[in-house]
């Protein structure tokens, strides 16, 4: 039975792992929830991410420990972790970025998105799916924490450490644990979560990379892919938008690199979804001139610019396509 909203098993098995390290005994828990044996595991079995996140906030409760999912990392066999063996099929810590952002988020969780941003900094923004009604605070917790420890652990190197860490959750109670985790300001209560590195860690020669695995790994990859319901593409096309806006204006080029397929191939997915690159850019423009026009900071020219239309008379003539509206007369009916 394929599952809409999933997160790969083996996660379970790992929050099971983690409250037996704690001296508490799972079953109970894990009865109530209707989790049977977790022994024997597949690297393709999914799990429920409604029940994943009711059994971790029912695991932090029991241990009275809210970052009980930071400290899961901690646990987690790096050798044998699926990320870890995907990452060996590239050369250097930017397409290991790249591989994070692209893929490899789905293969873990359907209902959360990565997206990559490359600026003055690297962050990589997780980005709760909007068909989801759940709030997976304690996953997003345990995915930074993961690729905290992750690029730590294999470079000895200043630059392999995050420069800030942003998350939308509330403040937790353990706040120690995610200082001690990140070593590095961590903000709570954040517009998004998002995780930031240097722009040097991309200089970073990869030490776990294994030219002869290369290829069966990103096969591997695309059949785990294909046995679940995965984020649909303007989904995705939509968070990355979204995320390059207002600094930089994406282009269809540049999306289809990021996904490794061609331009073609990106078109033929969109269509088939009924939309388009540039349906979906406009969109996610009109949205944030939407936001700028209520906050009445800026004018319609400034506006204009900061999302990259040719001129004011072009964001006009969009802008009332799209709501029917011009901007000013939008601006005035929200006084």
């Amino acid at each position: 039975m394929e599952l809409k909203h999933s997160i790969n098993a083996r996660f379970v098995a790992l929050v099971k792992k983690g409250l037996e390290c704690r001296d508490i005994n799972p079953k109970p828990l894990f009865t109530r929830y209707n989790i049977g044996s977790l022994i024997n595991l597949q690297p393709h079995d999914r799990f429920p991410q409604e029940t994943a996140d009711m059994l971790l906030n029912e695991s932090a409760e029991l241990l009275n420990d809210d970052a009980f999912s930071v400290s899961l990392a901690d646990i987690s066999i790096f050798t044998t972790n699926q990320f870890s063996l995907l990452a060996a099929s590239q050369d250097s810590a930017e397409k290991i970025f790249k591989l994070a952002s692209q893929r490899y988020g789905e293969t873990f969780t359907t209902v959360i998105h990565t997206t990559l941003k490359e600026s003055n900094d690297i962050s990589l923004i997780f980005n709760k799916v909007e068909t989801y009604d759940g709030n997976p605070k304690y996953t997003i917790d345990f995915m930074v924490s993961y690729i905290v420890r992750f690029f730590s652990s294999i470079y000895d190197h200043p630059t392999a450490l995050p420069t800030a860490v942003m998350l939308r959750r509330e403040t937790p109670n353990n706040v120690a644990t995610f200082e001690n985790r990140f070593r590095c300001p961590v903000q709570f209560g954040a517009e998004q979560n998002e995780l930031h590195y240097s722009k040097e860690i991309y200089k970073l020669r990869n030490p776990l990379y294994n030219r002869n695995i290369s290829n069966m790994l990103e096969v591997m990859l695309d059949d785990e892919l294909k046995e679940f319901d995965q984020i649909p593409i303007s989904g995705k096309t939509s968070y990355y938008i979204a995320n390059q806006l207002p600094d930089i204006l994406p282009t269809q080029k540049a999306w289809a690199e990021n996904l490794k397929i061609s331009v073609r191939s990106l078109q033929r997915q969109l269509n088939a979804e009924n939309t388009s690159f540039l349906e979906v850019l406009k969109r996610e423009r009109i949205k944030l001139a939407v936001g700028y026009l209520a906050d009445k900071k800026l004018t319609v020219t400034e506006i204009a610019a900061l999302l990259h239309f040719s001129d004011s008379s072009h964001f006009i003539r969009v802008f009332k396509q799209t709501t029917g509206e011009t901007p000013t007369v939008y601006q005035k009916s929200k006084l």
